[in-house]
């Protein structure tokens, strides 16, 4: 019964990733983000952006996550002519957005959440405590830890590389651009 149990979950397991790696472009590259936290909270329906977010995200690719504390996230869809949506799950949908550039997104808050925004180009902007992220594709991130708490700002590992701290502030580029 143990062998069963073990061989369903490495299935369970192997199926995700073996489409993630058919549907992967070269050039393509990782980000995640292990039990982020900025140190900040989430700032206040009126004044989100007080607070300093754990995880900007622009990417052309994936995103899926989850926010096992009080958090809030932003979803801009950066490309109107893809046909999926960003969803959230569990959280309380906040408002409507609109940049100066037209692209049109939504807030949303509450505490242990879910969120996938795919097969498209995002832009994610993350705030809170517990926040944990997985993406794919090419773009840039910047991620925000605590400057009063540095050890237990989370962990992230970019590209396939080792997990570190989430530094005070930092920008990073995930994958490679293929553009030329």
């Amino acid at each position: 019964m143990r062998r069963l149990l073990v061989i369903c979950a490495l299935l369970a397991l192997a199926a995700p990733a073996g489409a993630l790696a058919v549907g992967s472009a070269s050039g393509d590259g990782w980000l995640v983000v292990r039990n982020g936290d900025n140190g900040d909270g989430i700032g206040t329906d009126a004044k989100p952006y007080d607070a300093r977010p754990v995880v900007t995200l622009v990417v052309t690719g994936f995103v899926i996550g989850h926010v096992s504390d009080q958090g809030r996230i932003a979803i801009y869809d950066l490309d109107a002519a893809d046909q999926s949506s960003p969803e959230v799950t569990g959280a309380s949908r906040v408002r409507d957005l609109t940049t100066t550039n037209g692209a049109d997104g939504t807030m949303w808050k509450g505490t242990d959440f879910r969120f996938r925004a795919v097969q498209g180009t995002y832009k994610v902007v993350i705030w809170g405590s517990g926040v944990y992220v997985f993406a794919g594709g090419h773009g840039n991130v910047t991620l925000t830890g605590s400057s009063d708490t540095p050890r237990s700002d989370g962990s992230y590992s970019l590209n396939g590389g080792d997990f570190v701290s989430v530094p005070l502030q930092a920008q990073k580029t995930i994958g490679v651009s293929t553009a030329g």
